[in-house]
């Protein structure tokens, strides 16, 4: 089965429809489409093959912690799309390209995995060189915010050679004008990575940085 068929197939979409009910039972976009849910899951299966899905405008909001985020919130349709892209094709295929520090948006990553490795980095680090260095913090500003679409969908033409899944992503990137990628998306979430996946392996591989996460 190609990438763009396991999107397209009912029984992932299904799937993808009840991880995307766990805790939204009470939301009303969750609620309209679980009313008739199976005949929804047929909709966007066959607008996905017919090449017509379109993504639906999004609800927006701000919130201040840790800092101040504008969040772009999609349909309930939408995020069942997503995960069932994520899931099913982005996420199994970039895992071997993630490096291994890469702590960001992946089943058994996070933040306790982010700490663990750090603590190792900084207890092998102090074992051969005792206090004599340093930690180097960097952040990229407005990450989100400035990701070039042109830019990210050449991102995905290189990891992600199926013209299906190529247009697919492209709809979730376009969902906004100008650059950036719209916050609250899982797709979002996925694309940043992989954004920075080539960096990654550059300062991994190439300066041979061996503690960096």
């Amino acid at each position: 089965m190609g990438d763009f068929q396991t999107v397209t197939s009912y029984e992932n979409l299904y799937v993808s429809y009840k991880k995307s009910m766990r805790g939204k039972g009470k939301k009303k976009g969750a609620i309209m489409f679980n009313s008739t849910a199976l005949e929804n899951i047929l909709v966007i299966k066959r607008q996905l093959e017919e090449r017509t899905y379109q993504v639906s405008p999004y609800a927006e909001f701000v919130v201040s912690e840790p800092k101040k985020r504008v969040i772009k919130s999609g349909s309930f349709r939408d995020k069942v799309l997503q995960h069932c892209l994520c899931d099913f094709v982005l996420l199994p295929r970039m895992k071997e390209c993630f490096i291994v520090d890469n702590y960001a948006g992946q089943i058994g990553k996070g933040t306790l995995f982010g700490l663990d490795r750090l603590s190792s980095h900084l207890l092998s680090f102090y074992q051969e060189h005792q206090c004599d260095g340093y930690v180097l913090k960097c952040d990229i500003t407005k990450f989100f915010y400035s990701i070039d679409h042109d830019v990210m969908k050449s991102v995905v033409r290189h990891f992600f050679p199926d013209e299906g899944i190529q247009w697919l992503c492209g709809l979730f990137i376009d969902s906004t004008d100008g650059n950036g990628l719209p916050l609250g998306n899982q797709c979002s979430q996925v694309f940043a990575l992989m954004y920075l996946a080539e960096l990654d392996s550059f300062i991994t591989e190439e300066l041979g940085c061996k503690r960096y996460g």
